[in-house]
């Protein structure tokens, strides 16, 4: 026995020295660093499939046959592996939609019957429940108020978002005990753990659950990410033991079919798509050519070496030669990146990206700056991006000259925090390099009249259209490697550059931004960050049954011994949709397809597996803390036609959206009423499911 306990606090006690001590490996990065790791995605670090792969099949013909049934034939232009033109009934379609019954159940009154079907592209905000809208404009339901009243008429357009950024007040930490779990707004849908900032007092949950508070250990893992871990109760482990969370490197493909339902990865199989810059060159590139560059023009003109050699040889020996910065594909910290204006500075065989160079930078105090935002998606499929509302504004040290005799000195054209902050040390600068949170920039800019209103809807249009151009293969990726989707979420840093009329560009996308804090003003904007990203990642608590069969899902789902532990019924797990709500989907994208719209009737008989996406989004809007949802939300419906696939699951969410944005209570009223029924739950075939 004494053994036994002795092996019990020597467990313990490394669990603890694990949550409070930063490792020290060669790998980790200093604390006050701010750049962030290199892509390691193993086999994701070059081509998973062959060109001849990626081609899709054109050659699915059209069926005219006798009966009145239309095909069509769905073409993506994606560079999926495998891809196939999706074929679609029309006239199954067609009599799926006449077949349309509401049960009693969905009944709801005339009145809110009157304004779904009159809902109007020309409504505004009154209240918004994103946050503070005392200065914002009164609701304009009809397009004749709004003609009434010329200081509303204007179209919506990302006017939802607060006051983007600016004066936010600082985080208190409580006195009091806070509440380990956060109950979900639904009957039936089992609790999510609460996490929070370090210092807070946390009531501590009974034994049986705080035997399973336990994180896979990774060097990688920020202070701050081990701070709020420490403050609920959760120890580290190694990976070989029992874990339900995890925070580190990206892993490869392989590794995301042995995770398990109840494990949360920080990180999506398929990330590299948009965390390569030559990957994420390719797909903005794509959808350039096929929207225009006027809807995809994000990013400076890149070519990918040592394919577009001669395309850059041309471009670097013209009459009109420009300055080209060339990067490596998958570095990060500012490692390789060097300036160039003639062809023979250009390794010839060595991968590398180089980029048109923004010589015209909008500057503050004559130095160039670019802004650091963090972009979180809960769901690819469907789509559900956030915004944090914070973000950092980082400086090179010397003030910018475009002269060709500057090109080289890095501490003037290159941002990168770990470069400059050895600017001051080495005797290049006069005074440690600055760097700002985002409220600040935003207050700099209406100082002088600048519009940063005009600015954030064109970061947000930004962020949208690159995910979007990257979701399809990231999704197929995930679809092919993992077996539970709602084990993964991710953070993403956002590099963007201003230039000189404040036009916003795209440099790159990072999949492991940088949450180490060495100062006052990185724990303030990060340490909130890291706790509202555990928040939203929405971790349930196991118990020993789901444990012992979970490699059986989905064709087993034990039931939860407890209230309290993870209910697989409630998750939107694929292999368990029914044929009916199958045949809403493809009716529902068919209609999409050949009309470019939504249906307003994908609400009218909500289908359990619809409730449980439904309820799943309004459950995590509950969790946001600072994060702003920035899709689905009013406005993004224009964003539905550039996915490369329609899904099912990003039109009923829109068209939710548009329904009940602005009364949200009256719709989680409606859900509500189907979950305290059970409604939600899903039927596996191959299982008897008894009352939780």
């Amino acid at each position: 026995m004494d053994s036994a306990a002795s092996s019990k606090d020597c467990k313990r006690k490394v669990g603890k020295q694990l949550l409070q001590e930063q490792p020290s490996t060669s790998s980790t990065p200093d604390e006050d660093d701010e750049d962030d790791y290199a892509i390691d995605g193993g086999d994701d670090s070059t081509n998973d499939y062959s060109d001849s792969e990626a081609e899709t099949d054109a050659s699915v013909p059209a069926d005219s046959s006798s009966n009145n049934k239309r095909r069509v034939s769905f073409q993506s232009d994606c560079d999926l592996p495998g891809a196939v033109s999706k074929r679609l009934d029309l006239g199954s379609a067609s009599a799926f939609f006449n077949g349309l019954t509401v049960s009693p159940r969905e009944q709801r009154s005339s009145s809110l019957k009157a304004k779904t079907r009159s809902f109007s592209p020309w409504r505004l905000v009154s209240k918004c429940f994103y946050g503070s809208s005392d200065s914002l404009p009164l609701l304009a339901t009809d397009r004749s108020v709004l003609e009434k009243s010329p200081s509303l008429r204007r179209p919506l357009d990302f006017d939802y978002l607060p006051n983007f950024c600016r004066n936010r007040p600082e985080a208190i930490v409580s006195d009091e005990k806070q509440p380990f779990l956060r109950p979900s707004r639904f009957s039936h849908v089992p609790p999510t753990i609460r996490f929070y900032l370090y210092g807070e007092k946390v009531e501590k949950p009974k034994r049986a659950i705080r035997r399973m508070l336990r994180w896979c250990h990774n060097s990688l893992i920020p202070k701050v990410v081990r701070k709020c871990l420490a403050t609920s109760h959760f120890y580290i482990v190694e990976e070989k033991l029992f874990w339900i969370g995890y925070w580190g490197r990206h892993l490869k493909s392989s590794s995301y079919r042995h995770i398990l339902p109840y494990q949360k990865v920080n990180h999506f199989a398929g990330a590299f798509h948009i965390g390569r810059k030559d990957r994420l060159w390719g797909h903005i590139n794509r959808m350039s050519i096929k929207w225009g560059s006027d809807h995809f023009n994000l990013m400076p003109f890149t070519y990918v070496l040592p394919k577009d050699s001669r395309h850059l040889k041309g471009v670097l020996t013209g009459p009109n030669a420009t300055y080209l910065i060339l990067k490596p594909p998958a570095s990060a910290r500012g490692a390789g990146i060097k300036i160039v204006h003639r062809y023979q500075q250009v390794p010839k065989k060595t991968p590398l990206i180089a980029q048109h160079y923004v010589d015209r930078p909008f500057l503050i105090n004559g130095a160039k700056f670019d802004l650091r935002l963090y972009v979180y998606i809960t769901s690819l499929n469907p789509l559900r991006i956030y915004l944090y509302e914070d973000g950092l504004v980082r400086f090179a040290s010397l003030r910018y000259s475009n002269a060709l005799s500057s090109l080289s000195n890095r501490f003037m054209h290159l941002t990168n925090y770990s470069i400059n902050k050895t600017a001051h040390e080495n005797g290049a600068s006069d005074r440690p390099v600055d760097k700002w949170t985002l409220a600040k920039l935003w207050r700099y800019l209406e100082e002088r009249g600048l519009d940063g209103n005009k600015l954030t809807q064109q970061i947000v249009d930004l962020i949208l259209k690159a995910i979007i151009g990257c979701e399809a293969s990231m999704t197929h990726h995930m679809q092919q490697y993992a077996a539970c989707p709602f084990t993964s979420h991710e953070l993403f840093g956002f590099d963007i550059l201003l230039d000189e009329s404040l036009k916003p560009w795209l440099l790159e996308v990072n999949i492991s931004p940088s949450l180490q804090s060495g100062t006052e003003l990185d724990r303030a904007v990060k340490g909130p960050l890291a706790r509202d990203v555990l928040n939203l990642s929405g971790m349930n608590i196991p118990d020993k049954q789901q444990i012992s069969v979970a490699r059986l899902i989905p064709h087993s789902l034990p039931v939860p011994s407890s209230e309290e532990s993870l209910d697989y019924r409630v998750k939107p797990l694929e292999a368990l949709v029914t044929e009916r709500e199958k045949a809403k989907r493809e009716a529902h994208v068919a209609h999409f397809l050949q009309t470019g719209s939504v249906l307003p009737s994908i609400l009218h008989d909500l289908t359990s597996d619809d409730v449980r996406l439904l309820v799943d989004m309004e459950d995590e809007w509950d969790r946001r803390g600072r994060f702003t949802r920035i899709f689905p939300s009013p406005g993004t419906t224009r964003y539905l036609k550039y996915f490369d696939i329609p899904k099912y699951a990003n039109l009923l969410l829109d068209e939710w959206m548009s329904h009940y944005f602005y009364m949200r209570d009256s719709g989680c009223r409606r859900l509500e009423s189907l979950c305290r029924n059970k409604f939600h739950f899903a039927q596996s075939p191959d299982s008897t499911f008894s009352d939780a």
